[in-house]
């Protein structure tokens, strides 16, 4: 008998929308109990399943958007 024993996330985009909040659109795999991909899905984008925001997603994507933005101005030497 096959069961559902998790998910994978193969991809992750985050963008901003057009009030500058971060909104992050993905494919998730449900992952069965012999390690095969049952199904596959996508979120957030058009015609999608929609996933909302819990407040710490939210708030972890601002830190994930601050830490990447500092990690490039000191790889590009703008920021010491």
């Amino acid at each position: 008998m096959l069961t559902i024993k998790g998910i994978s996330i193969p991809n992750l985009t985050i963008t901003r929308d057009t009030d500058g909040k971060e909104k992050i659109e993905g494919t998730y795999h449900l992952i069965a109990n012999n390690d095969r991909v049952l199904a596959k899905q996508a979120f957030n984008g058009y015609n999608d399943i929609k996933l909302e925001q819990s407040a710490e997603t939210s708030a972890a994507l601002v830190n994930v958007m601050a830490a990447v933005k500092n990690d490039l101005e000191l790889q590009l030497g703008i920021k010491l």
